[in-house]
């Protein structure tokens, strides 16, 4: 009988704190800058703008982050990724006009694209290959408690004018964070040979087909978290908050749990259809809710979806590559997520223009539906964990 590996080590403990308290200062930012800007006289364009800023310079530097990542290590990508956030972030809460808070948003969208990488792959070196999915889905449980509590936070803050004390207080969260990651006493992976710095160097490819279906989920999420909250006011149909709040509770529950079965299971990627077909059952739902008991079980199959499916392709992207391999297997993961979100709401938005909102749930609906035709024309559910193939 093979002996459990530990999970809960010192190090890999400290990397979820540095990636909660992170992650919520960050989160802390978002409300409280939009509510700035428009506090200011800033008009909703330049809210968009500032977000666009941070969010494409953080995915476009992403696959460069990942060979550095590679080439130089985790911590040290972490600690100047982590410093990069936390000096711009200084500067908040003394008042700049909006070129200088553009400006800001640039320089941190430069950290995040380093910090996501290394934090990830870092995680991924101290977590047992044994219980990789298990540790991937409580990793992923504390990042989503910091979203919602940083958001929650910020939110307060700046819905009472206390700006000052919002970006004082993502400030303070961030040279935490820092600390905590010149404390670190952790591993890093080995290099298997001499890199060469090429573009084809910045994609790692047995990365792309499980992080193609990541991506065709979250562009369903991007969706989702745009659309909700109108179509709910515009159909009083319930509470946005609500439908987040099922959501992102089911979601935490889920995770950890399919993660742990992921490992114990032949084949990991059987929990990938199931948890696709729920992704499109929740669209699906949506697009033909009346009320609130049906947009709570939307929100429900949402969550239980993507917390089924998403640590499993996030551990089937490490298992298919090796270990000199996953700051570009992370990044090149990362990129293609972050790509959903952001052209979800985007393209959605148009449909939306054309057939009105709930008839725009029911059409995404197609997309996890195409994943399950990629998962099941390229095997990714026969794919088995990466103990069973030692």
């Amino acid at each position: 009988m093979r002996a459990v590996e530990a999970l809960w080590r010192p190090a890999l403990v400290h990397v979820m704190a540095i990636d909660f308290m992170l992650i919520g200062g960050g989160h802390i930012l978002i409300p409280a800058i939009a509510l700035y800007i428009s506090a200011r006289g800033g008009s909703e364009s330049l809210v968009g703008i500032v977000a666009s800023v941070f969010m494409f310079c953080s995915i476009g530097l992403r696959p460069v982050a990942g060979l550095a990542v590679d080439i130089a290590g985790e911590k040290r990508v972490l600690l100047l990724s982590i410093g990069i956030i936390a000096l711009a972030g200084a500067v908040l809460p003394i008042g700049l006009a909006f070129s200088g808070l553009i400006a800001v948003r640039l320089i941190q969208g430069v950290g995040w694209a380093f910090y996501s990488p290394a934090s990830n792959t870092l995680a991924a070196e101290l977590i047992p290959r044994s219980r990789r999915g298990e540790g991937i889905g409580y990793a992923s449980m504390v990042r989503n408690a910091g979203v919602a509590l940083g958001s929650v936070a910020g939110l307060l803050l700046a819905e009472r004018g206390h700006f000052d004390l919002a970006f004082a207080a993502a400030a303070v969260t961030t040279f935490a964070a820092w600390v905590i990651a010149w404390r670190l006493r952790g591993t890093r992976h080995r290099p298997g040979g001499p890199y060469t710095v090429s573009v084809r160097g910045l994609v790692e490819p047995r990365a792309i087909n499980p992080s193609v279906v990541s991506a065709a989920m979250t562009f369903v999420m991007g969706g989702m978290m745009t659309f909700v909250p109108l179509d709910a006011q515009a159909r009083d149909i319930g509470s946005a908050a609500a439908f987040f709040l099922v959501f992102t509770g089911v979601l935490m529950v889920m995770r950890p749990l399919s993660g742990r079965l992921s490992d114990r299971l032949h084949s990991r990627g059987a929990l990938i259809l199931p948890g696709l077909a729920l992704t499109a059952l929740s669209a699906w739902t949506l697009a033909f809710t009346e009320g609130p008991f049906t947009l709570w079980l939307a929100a429900l199959f949402w969550g239980a979806g993507f917390g089924t499916a998403q640590p499993v392709l996030r551990a089937m992207v490490l298992d298919r590559t090796p270990p000199e391999k996953w700051g570009a297997a992370n990044a090149t993961s990362m990129v293609l997520y972050d790509l959903g979100l952001a052209l979800g709401p985007l393209a959605l938005g148009l449909v939306a223009s054309h057939t009105g909102i709930a008839a725009m749930f029911g059409l995404s609906s197609l997309m996890p539906l195409l994943a399950i035709v990629l998962v099941l024309r390229t095997g990714l559910h026969r794919e088995v964990s990466s103990q069973t193939r030692s």
